[in-house]
């Protein structure tokens, strides 16, 4: 049975201190957007529903709801946990806010690739991506069982699930060098100054 893009509920992780950042990272401007915006928008060309994970209120996010981690602290884990419980959808797409760089095309080629597997996501030059990814609903309760246990590292999942990893690699349409660059800290943003002017 083929599953409808539509029946997919984005999952935007837009929690997290933002220390190496110095400042919230979510208002802040890239190339004349607010970062997050662009996580978001390549989330909304993609699903029926979109959660925001997040202890505070994003400018510009009022049409959506927002879903505080039921357990404080954990990293994104807490937060998937918790937006996956309240997800509507067996199919999730996670997404974190700080990599503005992945595309709508991306998110659905992962879509394309769900049908067997409880976790899907994208490997560049041998490192999987945890931050962009396909989560099954009915995952909740194993993440509730790690969070218990105090194993907040998101690849430790991966390893007790049927999950599968998807190759992303030139040639792809939606391919770029720096696909997953993730803006943590000061010098990540010079970065994008640098891509954008040349």
């Amino acid at each position: 049975m083929e599953i409808s893009h539509r029946e997919c509920t984005g999952i935007l992780l837009a929690g997290g201190m933002s220390r190496r950042m110095g400042q919230d990272k979510g208002p802040m401007k890239l190339g004349g957007h607010m970062m997050y915006r662009y996580a978001l928008a390549a989330l909304e060309k993609t699903c029926s529903e979109i959660l925001i994970s997040s202890d505070r209120d994003l400018p510009g996010s009022e049409n959506y709801i927002r879903v505080s981690d039921a357990w404080q602290n954990c990293g994104p884990l807490g937060g998937i946990h918790s937006c996956l419980k309240q997800s509507k959808t067996e199919l999730n797409l996670v997404l974190a806010y700080d990599m503005p760089l992945v595309s709508a095309a991306l998110l659905n080629y992962l879509l394309d690739h769900s049908r067997d597997a409880e976790m899907i996501l994208p490997i560049k030059e041998n490192k999987p991506e945890p931050l962009c990814g396909v989560y099954k609903k009915s995952l909740a309760p194993l993440l509730e069982e790690q969070l218990e246990k105090g194993e907040y590292a998101v690849h430790r999942l991966f390893e007790k699930v049927q999950g599968s990893l998807l190759v992303i690699e030139a040639g792809m349409p939606f391919f770029k060098e720096d696909l997953f660059l993730n803006l943590n800290r000061p010098e990540d943003l010079e970065h994008w100054d640098k891509k954008e002017k040349s």
